[in-house]
């Protein structure tokens, strides 16, 4: 019998003022100029965003979908229990948050990781399940193209995309690299302005 999810005590963050000001009144409307899509189907207030982060916080630059997830939730003041927008930690083993993405049925997953696909570092692109094989992930116990077939099968109506931030170095006791610190800020921004309808302004 499985265990329940249960997220790790270090990720419960309290907002940031410093983060919260980068989301101009002027961004409300349509997000960030960034080389990443809107959602092919639009989100309105009837839609259920979840939003997964994975990668491990011990291995430098493969932090980056972790980082991005907490700049989000500090941004959005968003936590476990929003009825609309849903984000969890999937570390190393994302696999064992699939139950609870099954139940919270999303209209549209977003999962946050590192991801090597030959550019620099800190760059960001938006992977959709069909081209996971044109990039690499680290240090998941479970390959993502087996992941990413699983939660198709269990959310067949979902609309899926990874949104890869390149590392530099994924080498154990490194910190994390300004360009990919950078990256994943702005990752939580654009993503903010993406579930903006379910969660209302002022942040």
């Amino acid at each position: 019998m499985s265990k329940p999810y249960r997220e790790p005590r270090s990720f419960r963050q309290q907002p940031s003022r410093q983060l919260r000001s980068q989301l101009r009144p002027s961004q409300q409307s349509s997000p960030p100029p960034l080389a990443l899509p809107l959602p092919k189907t639009k989100i309105d207030s009837t839609a259920r965003v979840a939003v997964l982060g994975v990668g491990s916080d011990l291995r430098s630059d493969d932090a980056a979908g972790l980082l991005a997830l907490e700049d989000f939730r500090r941004l959005t003041s968003i936590g476990e229990n929003h009825p609309r927008v849903g984000t969890w930690i999937g570390g190393t083993a994302p696999e064992n948050v699939t139950g609870v993405l099954r139940r919270f049925a999303p209209t549209h997953l977003y999962i946050l990781d590192a991801a090597h696909f030959k550019g620099f570092p800190g760059a960001i692109r938006a992977i959709a399940p069909s081209e996971v094989g044109g990039a690499t992930f680290s240090s998941h116990q479970m390959p993502i193209p087996i992941f990413m077939h699983f939660l198709a099968t269990d959310l067949p109506d979902t609309e899926m995309v990874i949104i890869g931030i390149q590392p530099g170095s994924v080498e154990f006791g490194f910190a994390t690299s300004p360009e990919v610190r950078q990256a994943a800020e702005t990752v939580a921004i654009w993503l903010a302005n993406i579930v903006a309808p379910l969660i209302g302004y002022p942040l």
